[in-house]
């Protein structure tokens, strides 16, 4: 089976307020995205990363990629305005023969290999797969300003990525 990751990368961050969009900033020295893409690098059911970004930061970041041994295995692409413009741009550049395509945020480098397997396995078994993360916090509905109800956890899972189908936990 041919899995390939979608890393959308060409978010500015703006939540954040940082002077530089949080997948370029520093973790243990090295931008936040190299930890991701090394992550999948490690997964054998992934052949290559494609990361859609800002066409502006595709040259500077290509040196980053070589001297960290993934610019074979991951490709800049230019991405888009807004995600699923980027997620859009990534998939233009699949091969058709793939079987499974992956989209992870650049920005989650703490993924565990056996996640990614996991919803690659669901995926090709389901059709669609989406990585989910039980609930342990209590969750609160409200209206305007007051509470109105508390949501059973058992029946929340916090989402890695939009578009669910099929879940992996």
């Amino acid at each position: 089976m041919k899995a390939v990751a979608i890393i959308p990368a060409a978010g500015m961050g703006t939540r954040m307020r940082s002077t530089s969009p949080k997948q370029f900033l520093s973790l243990a020295g090295v931008p936040i995205l190299v930890h991701t893409l090394r992550k999948f690098a490690r997964c054998q059911s992934v052949s290559m990363a494609i990361v859609p970004m800002r066409k502006s930061d595709i040259s500077s970041f290509e040196p980053v990629l070589d001297k960290e041994g993934l610019l074979g295995f991951a490709r800049l692409v230019p991405g888009g305005v807004h995600r699923q413009d980027s997620v859009y741009s990534g998939f233009q550049e699949v091969d058709p023969q793939t079987d499974i395509v992956v989209v992870h945020d650049a920005v989650r480098p703490f993924v565990e290999l056996e996640s990614i397997d996991k919803v690659i396995a669901e995926a090709h078994s389901s059709g669609s797969a989406i990585l989910a993360i039980p609930c342990t916090d209590t969750v609160k509905q409200i209206e305007k300003t007051q509470v109105v109800a508390t949501l059973p956890r058992d029946k929340i899972v916090l989402v890695q990525t939009p578009r669910p189908f099929g879940i992996a936990f």
